[in-house]
């Protein structure tokens, strides 16, 4: 128990310096090195290649999500230069724990074959989702003569899902907590209006996003952008209306 305490310590330390370092690097500031040269020692954690590559996507996995709050533009165009395919676990990680949590508030009873189906067929329509509206934009980019790889824009795809993930988690706790019909005494009426604000805030980080992955993913102009954009956008929305159909998402998971 002494050592795994001592491991999570170490990790602990390690994440917390390293988004230090790195926020005062971009501040041109030197202390951060000076401390980090004395810390080494201290936060040194033997492990093999495939723990290390773990470990260092999850703290860019971090890093990302806290960058695409505060600086999404900067953030974007570095997970386009140096972003590392290991940090698609911990969005899978994310997305696993909205089904979990989803699947809980939709399934009234607490049965296991209910509750693993509600979950594989929430899971399985997230990934087809997300791979079919990132191809089709893809593919409109490339006709928009766009340049780069499928897999490095998927990459960049990926944490345009976040802001959605966030919604649907609201959405879901918000249903336990103020479950409707919505009254219209003034808590009501300010639990809405606050909710909207919410839903639109979170539509225009979206809108950034992912004007961003194409820009980064596929070095396409803003007209081009918005052509693919709207090429992609019939497919898009038949496919939305289909998850609506057969009754898995009244709001599109895009």
């Amino acid at each position: 128990m002494a050592f795994v305490f001592m491991c999570c310590m170490r990790i602990g330390f390690w994440v917390v310096l390293s988004f230090w370092q790195r926020y005062n690097a971009f501040n041109n500031n030197s202390s951060a090195r000076v401390l980090g040269r004395h810390l080494r020692p201290i936060l040194y954690i033997p492990m093999n290649k495939g723990m290390h590559c773990v470990f260092a996507g999850s703290r860019a996995f971090f890093l990302n999500c806290i960058g695409l709050v505060v600086r999404p533009y900067e953030t974007m165009r570095g997970i386009s230069s140096h972003g590392s395919y290991w940090e698609l676990p911990m969005i899978i990680t994310v997305l696993s724990i909205y089904f979990g949590i989803a699947t809980l508030v939709k399934t009234a009873a607490f049965r296991p074959f209910f509750l693993t189906k509600q979950f594989v067929s929430l899971a399985v329509v997230v990934v087809t989702s997300a791979v079919f509206s990132s191809y089709c934009l893809y593919l409109a980019g490339r006709i928009l003569k766009g340049v780069g790889k499928y897999k490095r824009f998927l990459l960049l795809w990926s944490y345009t899902l976040i802001p959605t993930v966030s919604w649907f988690l609201a959405t879901s706790l918000l249903y336990v907590l103020l479950p409707p019909p919505r009254t219209t005494r003034p808590e009501g009426i300010i639990a809405s209006i606050v909710f909207l604000v919410f839903s639109s805030v979170i539509l225009f980080w979206k809108m950034v996003l992912v004007f961003l992955s194409l820009r980064f993913g596929l070095r396409l102009t803003f007209l081009r952008i918005l052509g693919a954009i709207f090429f992609s956008a019939p497919l898009l929305a038949a496919y939305g209306y289909w998850t609506y159909k057969i009754g898995v998402f009244r709001v599109p998971f895009l």
